[in-house]
């Protein structure tokens, strides 16, 4: 939900057809212009696009490592799904964006943060992803 609402898709949130990690939106747009709206949560993006998808009608999301939910995300007529980890074997039918498994997840901090805030102190970590991308 987080995801979702970081990349200002919240009026297209449709419903969770049943998985509970598993979100989608109704967007319509290309594939290339998605990718330039995932770029703002994450410079490292990774695809797979087999099929040549060139436009999105449904979208998938499952933060941290959700490729096991491609599958469900087909199923339950996604075009896309939006995960943070892709592993290289997965993707045959729809389009899988990899954004990062850290980055997918460290927006939630702030959520987080607001929820408990008013009971205890928040002292929050230098966090940073451990993956280093040297280019």
């Amino acid at each position: 939900d987080t995801l979702i609402k970081t990349l200002g898709l919240s009026d297209f949130y449709i419903k969770n057809f049943g998985g509970e990690f598993t979100r989608y939106i109704d967007f319509q747009t290309s594939v290339q212009d998605f990718i330039t709206k995932l770029k703002v949560i994450s410079q490292h993006l990774r695809y797979v696009n087999n099929k040549g998808i060139t436009k999105l009608k449904r979208i998938a999301f499952c933060a941290g490592s959700g490729t096991e939910f491609i599958q469900e995300a087909f199923e339950n007529g996604a075009d896309a799904l939006v995960t943070g980890d892709l592993k290289f074997h997965t993707a045959l039918d729809i389009v899988v964006f990899d954004i990062g498994h850290f980055e997918s997840e460290i927006m939630i901090l702030n959520v987080f943060e607001k929820l408990i805030n008013n009971y205890v102190k928040v002292v929050r970590a230098k966090e940073h992803s451990p993956l280093i991308y040297p280019f």
